[in-house]
């Protein structure tokens, strides 16, 4: 008997690499308990000042802030013009005084914290990795499979194709139904081939509803055509995997995910599987490992601010079979008996001199996130890889010159493998034991052989 598989991923076909001579690992990992109380209390300490520092940028994404923003810019006016024609009372004065103190204190902070960032700040995802940590006891294993890559890199970027674009609207944003394309029949022009779709479900609490969809809308190149919408103003996220413009002139896609901008990034068991008309469906948002699209994504303002304070989303060929880590995963698509879960992180030496690599500034910023925050496994793909935020819809966006993709020479890919560590993670989580096809070329690829077909017994 086969045990059911929650779901399978089509081809991320992106060049490769791999890296050589795996090391000693030391790193961080997230076993806060482990760091005793002096940790804790710091800890502790930490949260309430992040907490403080994020509670007033948030409001800049705000109607009610930038209301009130007009207000203290029309009260100073008032007080100029007074000043202009000598008739300043103290109100006016006390009012002003007030609004140029908020408002350079709320600026004060927002630069001091950078660019806004997905989830809450107690979120698995903007958590950064302790010190002192616990290095998985297989990892000198894995380190060795992941040097197995066929083209001699280590963790490069994808940020052309095989990526995920983010979308932001607002309430003047058009709003359609995406529908699920599972309800076109076999055979329609854009429906993936098999049943395999009728297994992938849009969240109920978002199927059939009005979601917010730019004009420019293009979903990722390649095959997995992910889609990322935000609303900051509503604190919400929509992500999509095969989105498709149908024959019929509607948008549809095989899952559709809305998230809390502001809650953990983390699902619920709940949340990402229900029983449909009598058959369990996995209706969780389009990741291989339950996660949320763009969690760990690397994002452009973030790049150029010169720091990323979250984990990187990253994605390998050696995923394992039958197993995940949670958190923050749901699900798996790996093909390899005994691989690296999805879920599991991976670090940076953090002891690394990065000066002796060839890599932009931005490159830079990326791998001090690899060693503050770490790499968390998401996804299957034939590659060593992370992924940055898409911009092939913005013209006046552009990662050329900055982080480079496969194609190009010297980057992030050019860190050896061996400079990297698998963080322990205690138990998995037993999940899909199918293996689909692609991933079983991809480790032939690599010379590894598995059997064919979809399951073990």
């Amino acid at each position: 008997m086969c045990e059911r598989g929650e779901w399978a991923r089509a081809p991320a076909e992106v060049q490769i690499g791999r890296s050589h001579a795996s090391g000693k690992a030391r790193g961080f990992d997230d076993r806060s308990e482990a760091q005793g109380d002096g940790a804790a209390s710091r800890r502790s300490a930490r949260r309430r000042a992040h907490r403080a520092s994020q509670s007033l940028p948030l409001l800049h994404s705000t109607r009610a802030f930038r209301r009130l923003l007009t207000r203290w810019n029309f009260a100073l006016q008032r007080v100029a013009r007074s000043c202009v024609f000598g008739n300043v009372n103290g109100k006016l004065w006390r009012l002003a005084f007030v609004a140029i103190l908020s408002f350079c204190f709320v600026n004060a902070s927002h630069s001091a914290t950078g660019p806004r960032r997905l989830f809450s700040d107690e979120s698995y995802w903007n958590r950064p990795l302790a010190p002192e940590p616990s290095v998985h006891p297989r990892n000198a294993e894995w380190i060795d499979l992941l040097n197995r890559e066929p083209t001699g890199f280590g963790f490069g970027v994808n940020a052309r194709s095989y990526t995920i674009p983010v979308y932001v609207v607002n309430e003047n944003t058009p709003r359609q139904v995406i529908r699920w394309i599972g309800e076109y029949p076999e055979g329609t022009e854009g429906r993936p081939e098999g049943n395999l779709v009728l297994s992938i479900y849009h969240h109920p609490k978002v199927y059939g509803t009005p979601v917010p969809i730019p004009v420019n809308l293009v979903p990722s190149p390649g095959t997995d055509r992910h889609v990322v919408i935000v609303d900051y103003d509503l604190g919400l996220m929509w992500d999509a995997w095969y989105m498709q413009r149908m024959p019929d002139g509607n948008w549809a896609s095989n899952t559709l995910m809305l998230t809390d901008l502001n809650g953990s990034g983390v699902y619920t068991h709940q949340e990402v599987h229900s029983v449909i008309d009598g058959v369990e469906k996995y209706i969780g948002p389009g990741r291989a490992a339950g996660v949320p699209v763009a969690a760990g994504l690397i994002m452009y303002d973030e790049v150029m601010s010169g720091r990323i304070r979250h984990k990187l989303a990253g994605a390998i060929r050696f995923v394992a079979l039958g197993e995940h880590v949670h958190p923050p995963a749901w699900s798996n698509d790996g093909a390899l008996e005994g691989g690296i879960p999805e879920g599991a992180q991976l670090q940076l030496d953090p002891d690394l001199d990065l000066s002796q690599f060839d890599l932009t500034k931005e490159e830079l910023t990326v791998a001090k996130a690899m060693q503050e925050y770490g790499i968390v496994l998401v996804d299957f793909a034939a590659a060593t890889t992370t992924y940055a935020e898409g911009l092939w819809y913005d013209s006046s966006r552009s990662w050329e010159g900055k982080l480079r993709d496969w194609d190009e020479p010297g980057g992030l890919k050019t860190i050896p493998i061996n400079h990297y560590r698998v963080i322990d993670f205690g138990e998995t989580r037993k999940g899909s034991r199918i293996r689909p096809p692609h991933h079983i070329e991809g480790l032939l690829e690599a010379g590894i052989r598995v059997e064919a077909g979809e399951c073990e017994k």
